[in-house]
C-alpha cells in the first residue's frame, strides 16, 4: 500500500509542501508556536514522502515534469526546503552548519531547475509557441523565497536575487494580465490561476525582510497591487468549486499565505501614528490569515481523501 501511495503521489503536492511550510513559518512569526510546529512537521513529512517517490519512481516524476505547467511549478520543492531550513535556523535557533550547507545546495538546485525549464521547454522545443502563464511565476519569481530567507545566510546575495525576481515579476505580470493567459488552462490546471496572488506579495515581503532602508513608494505600490491581485484570485473561487478537487488545488496554499504575510510585514513597517490605517490593515490581515489557513487545511484534507481514493481504486484493479 505504501508503494501505491508513493506511485500515486503527484508532483503538484510540492505546492502543498511549500504552503504548509510557509504557514508554519508565518505562525512562528505570530508567536503561535503550536501551529508553527504542526505545519512544519506536516511539510517535512510530505517532503520525505516526495523525496522517496523521486528515488523509487523517478521516471514517473520525469514524465509529469514534461508538462510545461507542472515543470514550471517544480521549484516549489526547493522553495519548501529553503523555507524549512530558515524556520529551523531563524525561528527555532538551531544554528547548525549542515543547515547552511542545505540552504546553499537548495539555492543552487533551484537555479539548476530554472535552467532545466528554459532548456527543456524553450530551447529543446524552440518551434513551440511560448505563452507565459501564472505557473511561470513559480519558476522565475519563486526565487524571492531565497531573498526572504537570505537575511540569516547572505544578505547581499538576497538583495541581488530580489532584484532579479522583481524584474521577472513585472515582465510576467504585464504579459499575463494583458493577455489573460490563464484562460488557456483546462479544468485540472485552472487552480494554478491562484498563483497570481503570490509574486508581488512575495517580492514585497522579501523587500521588507532583506532591506534596511525602505522606499515608501515601493511599499505603497506593491501593497496595493498585491491586495488587488489577491481580490482578483478570489473571483475564481466559484469556478474552482464547480470543478471539484484536483491535485493542482495545492496552488491555493502558498499564494494566499504569502499575501497575508506581506500585509503583516507592512503593518510592522508602518509608523505608530498611522492608527486608522494600521487598524484597517489589521482587520484585513485577520480576514486574509483566516482565508489562507482555511485554504491550507482544506487542501490538506482533500489531498488525504484524494490519495485514499486513488489507493482504493488501485487495489480494486
Amino acid at each position: 500500500m505504501f508503494k501505491i501511495l508513493l506511485y500515486k503521489l503527484p508532483v503538484a503536492v510540492c505546492g502543498l509542501m511549500l504552503g504548509t511550510a510557509t504557514l508554519g513559518n508565518f505562525f512562528f512569526t505570530l508567536n503561535f508556536n503550536i501551529g508553527g510546529y504542526l505545519f512544519l512537521l506536516i511539510s517535512i513529512l510530505l517532503t520525505i514522502l516526495f523525496c522517496t517517490k523521486c528515488c523509487i519512481y523517478s521516471n514517473e516524476v520525469l514524465n509529469e515534469l514534461s508538462d510545461q505547467n507542472i515543470g514550471a511549478t517544480f521549484p516549489t520543492f526547493t522553495m519548501t526546503i529553503i523555507t524549512s531550513v530558515y524556520i529551523m535556523w531563524h525561528q527555532l535557533q538551531l544554528h547548525y552548519l549542515i543547515l547552511v550547507v542545505i540552504w546553499w545546495c537548495m539555492v543552487f538546485l533551484q537555479f539548476i531547475m530554472i535552467c532545466w525549464f528554459c532548456y527543456y521547454h524553450f530551447w529543446k522545443q524552440k518551434h513551440t509557441k511560448w505563452i507565459p502563464n501564472t505557473s511561470w511565476f513559480v519558476t522565475f519569481v519563486g526565487i524571492g523565497v531565497i531573498s526572504e530567507t537570505a537575511i540569516d545566510f547572505n544578505r547581499l546575495f538576497g538583495k541581488v536575487v530580489l532584484c532579479i525576481a522583481a524584474v521577472c515579476c513585472i515582465v510576467l505580470l504585464l504579459f499575463i494580465l494583458h493577455g489573460k493567459t490563464w484562460q488557456l488552462y483546462n479544468n485540472t490546471q485552472l487552480p494554478m490561476v491562484i498563483i497570481l496572488a503570490a509574486p508581488v506579495a512575495l517580492c514585497l515581503n522579501a523587500y521588507l525582510t532583506i532591506t534596511t532602508q525602505y522606499s515608501n513608494i515601493i511599499v505603497v505600490v506593491t501593497i496595493i497591487l498585491s491586495q488587488c491581485l489577491f481580490i482578483l484570485t478570489l473571483y475564481f473561487v466559484p469556478q474552482l468549486k464547480r470543478i471539484g478537487f484536483v491535485p493542482t488545488f495545492s496552488a491555493l496554499t502558498f499564494p494566499w499565505v504569502t499575501t497575508a504575510m506581506s500585509l503583516y510585514s507592512v503593518i510592522e513597517y508602518l509608523p505608530s501614528n498611522f492608527i486608522i490605517l494600521m487598524n484597517s490593515f489589521r482587520v484585513v490581515f485577520v480576514i486574509e490569515t483566516l482565508i489562507a489557513t482555511i485554504a491550507v487545511i482544506y487542501v490538506l484534507f482533500n489531498y488525504a481523501r484524494w490519495m485514499r481514493l486513488q489507493i482504493l481504486m488501485n487495489i480494486k484493479e
